[in-house]
């Protein structure tokens, strides 16, 4: 096996090594604070590093920098919904 890959064991796939952190990334859009707060506890206690946005746009900006892994994305938010959010960061 190469040096640069990490064998998942309880999965039994092979992962790049380079990729693994961005896979464990998991960003948390949504307007309601306690939502993603009870999201963010409940994943980092399974292992995950977690991202959180409160804004539609803020959360655009962070997923163009951080490139997570995983967006959990609220669909009806305040001046921009999440569909608008999901169309942005796929153009």
């Amino acid at each position: 096996m190469r040096k640069d890959w990490k064998f998942n064991i309880q999965k039994n796939i092979i992962i790049p090594t380079k990729y693994s952190f961005v896979m464990r990334k998991i960003l948390i859009i949504d307007d309601e604070p306690d939502v993603a707060f009870y999201l963010k506890i409940l994943l980092e206690d399974n292992g995950y590093f977690v991202l959180m946005a409160h804004h539609a746009e803020t959360g655009v900006r962070k997923a163009q920098q951080e490139i997570p892994g995983l967006i959990s994305l609220d669909i009806m938010m305040p001046k921009k919904d999440g569909l608008e959010v999901s169309r942005s960061l796929r153009a």
